[in-house]
């Protein structure tokens, strides 16, 4: 496999942020949390809010929604047996976690990777898993997507649009504080607003609509119809070389303490 490799933690979040970038050349979407609730688990708390009978079942929904949301964009799925936050009695394997992507990696000509902004847990871990995944010689080239909906959490900031900022709410500063609040410095990035073309917007939606069970949860529609100009621009940032190291490093170092 040759081509770009998106990191998502789980099962809807690289083409919830990332759909552009799938888009514009051949693509693996890798879900690392991404294996089945263990058997004992009924109901988790998040499944009873999306509407749920049996975490067991919802997986198996969920699996079937990300195969079609990535047939829509001709990205291919991988997804990684192990579980989620929600469904972890046991601590991860890092070990083979780290393997398992570190294969992916090397097949890769660029690597996409979640800022965590919004501050999930596993969408913290699966960063640090694919930094640590990176090899120290050889490495193609790495960035970080905004993770959506978390990132326009107050709207999308006026780097983004080119409108002024809204009085009493600085979009722009929030997101400044929660990427060193997540551990990525701010400095040492170039930044990059896309702005999706009409014919990405409509393949986005349409994208998006595959994980009907998880819109209404992540306060989403089908059509995004709350979100004004949700589908219109993706962000995304590339570390220079000093700045990638020393995430790389920090990664490695977390990893080592516990994960």
């Amino acid at each position: 496999m040759s081509g770009t490799l998106i990191v998502s933690p789980h099962l809807d979040d690289a083409l919830l942020s990332a759909t552009q970038v799938a888009l514009s050349s051949p693509s693996t979407v890798a879900t690392v949390f991404a294996g089945p609730p263990p058997a004992e688990v009924k109901l988790t708390e998040w499944d009873l809010l999306t509407g749920a009978t049996s975490s067991y079942e919802r997986y198996q929904e969920r699996l079937i929604e990300d195969e079609r949301a990535n047939a829509v964009v001709g990205s291919r799925p991988v997804h990684l047996a192990f579980p989620e936050v929600q469904f972890r009695e046991s601590p991860l394997d890092v070990a083979g976690c780290t393997a398992e992507l570190a294969v992916l990696v090397a097949e890769a000509d660029a690597v996409w990777l979640p800022t965590g902004v919004g501050g999930h847990p596993d969408h913290l871990l699966a960063r640090k898993l694919a930094l640590a995944a990176l090899p120290d010689e050889s490495c193609p080239p790495v960035g970080f997507y905004g993770d959506f909906p978390y990132i326009a959490s107050y709207g999308w900031p006026n780097w983004v649009t080119g409108a002024p900022a809204e009085e009493y709410l600085d979009a722009a500063a929030w997101i400044s504080l929660e990427l060193r609040t997540v551990g990525i410095p701010d400095d040492g990035l170039h930044r990059e607003v896309v702005t999706l073309s009409e014919s990405e917007r409509r393949l986005k939606g349409a994208t998006i609509a595959e994980y009907r069970s998880q819109l209404p949860g992540l306060r989403l529609d089908p059509r995004i119809s709350k979100w004004p100009n949700a589908l219109h621009y993706e962000v995304r940032w590339t570390p220079n070389p000093e700045t990638l190291a020393l995430l790389v490093r920090d990664a490695r170092e977390s990893l080592r303490g516990g994960a």
